[in-house]
Parts: structure tokens; C-alpha cells; sequence
């Protein structure tokens, strides 16, 4: 329960959160690792104890999650779980940090980190937001690197003030280009690349350059998300998105040079919205979701290929991640999810693959099952008849 003395907060309550995993075609529930009712905080089993902070990512099995016990400081761990048991594989500490703590040295916000990304070899990056770059055997969870990095200064608390952290990139996880690993951490002023194989530091570059470079102007404070590298553009997001480029060679191995282009152009104004979700990489396309419509940016010219208005019609806010899947778009936040999607889009994908494997199982359920719901969908009664006849004829095959 929350603590106050003389209307100054002690204790701030803050989320507890567990894995679970349900089926992914019924949702029925498989496992959990939720404490019992009467759990007094500090016994149990690690995955009982320890509050998860990152996203889980699965590799070979198991389901990899960066968690932690906040207690003061962050006892951060990585741990991965078997897929359908919910047990501990391993466990590995990586780092104990701070961030900020009210003048009773209390935690005042939730701790979060990004998600582990594991590499076919069989390596797992974690950036900590804790000053720290590693990497672990994504098998056995052995360390083997771990590189430090410069941090943003955090102020203590004092008296009825909480302890302050500037952040300067948004949460997100480190990206693998080569043989090197790029990172901005939230915690950190710099963009960085590590040698994935040693950890060692190849360049950093820090954000304010970045986004003087986006906009000359100064207008442009925040160019603070990681999106990705492609076709030798390092792309960035936040209130305007940015493709950079390195003078020469790739930018593994060089920090990038010049703006190759910048969406809006430079001189505009930014983007209405700057807590909008990060835009995604996409093939040859950058998507960029906005208030009123998803605009997609052709990646290597920055020029504008498309608008894709959301048919929203409950006045909600667009907030959370965007995911694209197959040709459908996820928006997924706080409240729930939604998608959209086109019937014939999908169904005229489906068709294609099976037309280029035919026979194949998986190709042929695919289709008849796209056949059969569109034809059950209030939106396509006309077409009904055939597409069930179609659905029929595949499965009947």
C-alpha cells in the first residue's frame, strides 16, 4: 500500500509484472509465474521474485527476459524460460544501477529496459539502461563481453522533490548491422556501435548532433528512436524521421556523415505528434504512423509512396506500437489492441504463395482459412457463396 508522512510520499506503488503464457489458438492459460495471494515480496522462486522489465523474445525454446528486483538500487538479471513449461533455463546477473529515488531513497518510477536481441549464432545482446552493453550465450547464459558507456547525469532527491533523470532516446532495443551492434541507450547522450564479437567500442555520436543535422534549423529536439539500418541508411524517428549515411564504407565500422533525407522535409514543421508509435521499417518502405493516417516513405529517397487513412471511429488517441504482419497493421497499447487490414490483400497473397508451392499444407489451410472468415465477415456477404465454394474445393484437395 502507498506511504505518506506529513503528506510526503514514502512509498510509490509501482507494477510487479510476471510472464504468462496462453494457447496460441484458444487462449487458454499453459503457465505463470504470478506469486501467490499472500506473497510477502521477497520469498519464492527467482521467477516469482523478480518483476519482469523487458519484452520477452523467444529463441530456440525458450523465452529470454531481461527482469529485476528494485530494492534502492536494480539488481538486473537475464533469464530465459522454457517455452512450454514456464521453468528456469538459466539466470545471469548482469548490473546493478540506481535511477532516480525520492529523498527516503525509494524508487519513483517503473524500471523498464528493452527487449534481448539474439543472433543466429546464438548470442544475446542486452542493453541494460544501466550504463552497460553485453552480451551472453543465449544458451547456457555464460557472459561473454560487457562494455560500459557515458550516462546522463541524475540528481539525488531532496525534500519534496524526487530525483530527476533527462532521458534523451526513447526506449528501444539495440540493433545488429554486420558484425557490429548499434545501441542508444535512454540513459546514455550517444548514439553507439560495439564490435559484436568483443564488445569494443567502434564509434558513438552524440543525439544533439543528430538532430541539428536532421533540421539546421534547431527546431528539431527530439530525433530519439533507433529504428533501424537499411541499404546503408541508418534511420532514425521521433519528430521527424531521418535517414543518415556514413562518408564512406559501411556504418558498422563509420558513424554516419550527412542527412540523406529527412520526412517532413527540413524547414517544416515536425510531426504533430511526437509520442506517436515509432515508425517501422518495412521492406523498401518506412511506414509512419500519424494521428490520421499511416504514411508510407520509400526508404532509400525518403519520398512519399502512399496514404493510408486509419478508419478509426471511436475518437481514440494513436498511441502504443505499430506491428506489421503480412500485410495487416496492429496497433497495440494500454487499452487493447486493434488491426486493420484489406480482405483482398491478404487473400491475394495467400493465393500467390500457394500458386508458387502447390500442395503445400500450410500454404492451402492458409488460404481456406482467409477463404472461410472473410466469407463469415458483415463486410463481404456478397461474395459468401464463393468464397466457402473455394474454401471447400482447397480443403476437399
Amino acid at each position: 500500500t502507498q506511504q505518506d508522512y506529513n503528506e510526503l510520499e514514502i512509498i510509490k506503488v509501482l507494477p510487479e509484472r510476471r510472464l504468462a503464457a496462453f494457447d496460441l489458438e484458444e487462449g487458454t492459460p499453459l503457465w505463470h509465474h504470478a506469486p501467490p495471494r499472500d506473497w510477502d515480496g521477497d520469498s519464492g522462486t527467482f521467477a516469482e521474485r523478480f518483476t519482469v522489465v523487458s519484452p520477452p523474445v523467444i529463441h530456440a525454446g525458450r523465452a529470454l527476459v531481461q527482469c529485476a528486483r528494485t530494492r534502492g538500487r536494480v539488481e538486473l538479471h537475464v533469464a530465459a524460460f522454457d517455452l512450454r513449461t514456464g521453468e528456469l533455463a538459466w539466470s545471469t546477473p548482469v548490473i546493478t544501477g540506481q535511477r532516480q529515488l525520492n529523498m527516503f531513497g525509494r524508487m519513483t518510477e517503473e524500471f523498464v529496459a528493452p527487449p534481448v536481441v539474439c543472433s543466429p549464432d546464438g548470442r544475446a545482446f542486452v542493453l541494460t539502461q544501466l550504463g552497460v552493453v553485453a552480451c551472453l550465450d543465449a544458451f547456457s547464459g555464460a557472459p561473454l563481453w560487457e562494455t560500459s558507456y557515458e550516462q546522463v547525469a541524475m540528481t539525488s532527491g531532496r525534500w519534496r522533490r524526487a530525483g530527476s533523470m533527462a532521458t534523451v532516446w526513447r526506449n528501444g532495443p539495440p540493433i545488429v548491422h554486420e558484425d557490429a551492434l548499434l545501441a542508444a541507450p535512454y540513459d546514455s547522450p550517444h548514439l553507439m556501435a560495439f564490435d559484436a564479437r568483443s564488445g569494443a567500442l567502434r564509434w558513438s555520436m552524440r543525439q544533439t548532433r543528430l538532430c541539428l543535422a536532421a533540421d539546421p534549423t534547431g527546431r528539431t529536439r527530439e530525433v530519439n528512436q533507433l529504428l533501424g539500418v537499411r541499404k546503408g541508411l541508418l534511420v532514425l524517428g521521433g519528430e521527424r524521421v531521418a535517414a543518415f549515411e556514413a562518408a564512406t564504407g559501411s556504418l558498422a565500422s563509420q558513424p554516419p556523415a550527412r542527412l540523406a533525407w529527412a520526412f517532413p522535409a527540413v524547414g517544416a514543421d515536425g510531426l504533430a505528434n511526437r509520442w506517436l508509435p515509432a515508425p517501422v521499417l518495412s521492406g523498401r518502405s518506412v511506414l509512419v504512423p500519424d494521428d490520421r493516417e499511416l504514411v508510407e516513405l520509400d526508404l532509400v529517397t525518403g519520398r512519399r509512396l502512399a496514404l493510408l487513412p486509419w478508419p478509426t471511429s471511436d475518437g481514440r488517441r494513436l498511441d502504443g506500437n505499430l506491428l506489421v504482419d503480412d500485410g495487416a497493421f496492429f496497433i497495440v497499447d494500454g487499452s487493447g489492441a486493434r488491426g486493420y487490414f484489406e480482405w483482398e490483400g491478404l487473400v491475394e497473397r495467400a493465393r500467390t504463395r500457394l500458386a508458387a508451392a502447390p500442395g503445400d499444407a500450410a500454404a492451402t489451410l492458409r488460404l481456406a482459412s482467409l477463404l472461410t472468415r472473410r466469407a463469415r465477415s458483415l463486410h463481404a456477404r456478397r461474395r459468401e457463396a464463393r468464397d466457402l465454394v473455394e474454401a471447400g474445393r482447397l480443403l476437399g484437395e
